[in-house]
């Protein structure tokens, strides 16, 4: 197995420490923020930084 390198040269460390995990993070904010209608909003904001994610993980 593939020792994993956690250093910025590596590109997956680096989608998620600018990518992932900021849009995370103000995702949760907004679940906070939102009234509860609208809690769909965070809800989609995350599952599309997955999706993206995973896309670029199968692309490499």
């Amino acid at each position: 197995m593939e020792r994993f390198e956690f250093n910025l040269s590596n590109r997956k460390v680096r989608l998620w420490l600018f990518a992932v995990i900021p849009i995370l993070i103000v995702s949760i904010v907004l679940y906070w923020v939102l009234p509860r209608e609208y809690a769909f909003v965070p809800a989609i904001i995350q599952g599309g930084t997955v999706l993206v994610y995973v896309l670029t993980i199968l692309r490499t």
